[in-house]
């Protein structure tokens, strides 16, 4: 079984591509579309942070410093300023990360085919948040990928 942080890392795993140094290069879809710029990928246990291929790396050593002091939501901010100062932001994606609850028998409610179903949404999609909460899902994170 997953703890919450290897369930975020598998989460940042299958959303996006990967180069041989672990940076993201772009989303794990046909559309070969880019990457988001920084992914933070938040839970109880800790969080996972991802930066694409190109973003330089003394940007990089300075957000991983940013994070590493005190409150994530004032160090978010903090990240995006100094995102902003390299690029414009074109983009924000909040949302919860969900997993798939084991049922009494031991399977679980919704089974993919492949190690343990996850769900992600945004926090502002209602009809998906609505459908979470009545599979009864369980919330291991928030992600945040900034574009």
């Amino acid at each position: 079984m997953y703890n919450h942080l290897e369930l975020m890392s598998i989460q940042a795993d299958v959303l996006y591509l990967h180069n041989q140094a672990g940076r993201m290069t772009t989303i794990n879809e046909p559309m070969n579309q880019p990457a988001p710029r920084f992914f933070w990928g938040q839970t109880i246990a800790g969080r996972i942070v991802r930066f694409r291929s190109d973003v330089p790396d003394h940007l990089v050593h300075d957000i991983l410093q940013l994070i590493d002091q005190g409150d994530s939501t004032v160090q978010l901010a903090k990240v995006i300023r100094a995102l902003e100062k390299d690029k414009e932001i074109r983009s924000l994606w909040l949302g919860p990360a969900f997993t798939f609850q084991k049922n009494g028998k031991g399977a679980y409610s919704c089974y993919l085919g492949y190690g343990r179903p996850l769900y992600s949404t945004s926090w502002d999609n209602y009809a998906s948040l609505s459908i979470a909460k009545r599979l009864d899902l369980h919330l291991y994170g928030t992600d945040i990928s900034i574009y």
